[in-house]
């Protein structure tokens, strides 16, 4: 391997593939000896999704001959579950503000009854 390190931005696509999270890196491919349009693109596991861009610094760093890649990982998700997954954490979060909302406006209710002395 050579010595050398480089920056820049990749993308991983992960899907799960039984318990195994796999990625491709659709930016590191070559073509196939099979030819007519065939690609060989980079590839690689992980056992969590947590770990799919660790693992996939690991495989750029290899497929472009480098001690290490120093470059930034995007993490693309490519399962429906896992969308909607995401979609339900950020709508109970935007809920859980407006009940902190609703709660703030009840005391502000509330100290402005005890100031015109209501019991």
């Amino acid at each position: 391997m050579s010595t050398n390190t480089v920056a820049g931005v990749i993308e991983a696509i992960a899907y799960l593939d039984g318990t195994w999270w796999t990625f491709e890196i659709p930016e590191l491919s070559t073509e196939s000896p099979r030819g007519a349009g065939h690609r060989i693109v980079a590839m690689g596991q992980a056992r969590k999704l947590k770990d799919v861009a660790t693992a996939a610094r690991d495989v750029a760093a290899l497929w472009l001959d480098l001690d290490d890649f120093k470059g930034d990982i995007t993490v693309t998700v490519r399962d429906a579950a896992l969308s909607l997954w995401g979609e339900s954490n950020s709508l109970d979060e935007q809920a859980r503000e407006k009940v902190k909302e609703a709660a703030d406006k009840r005391r502000e209710a509330v100290q402005t009854l005890i100031a015109n002395g209501a019991s």
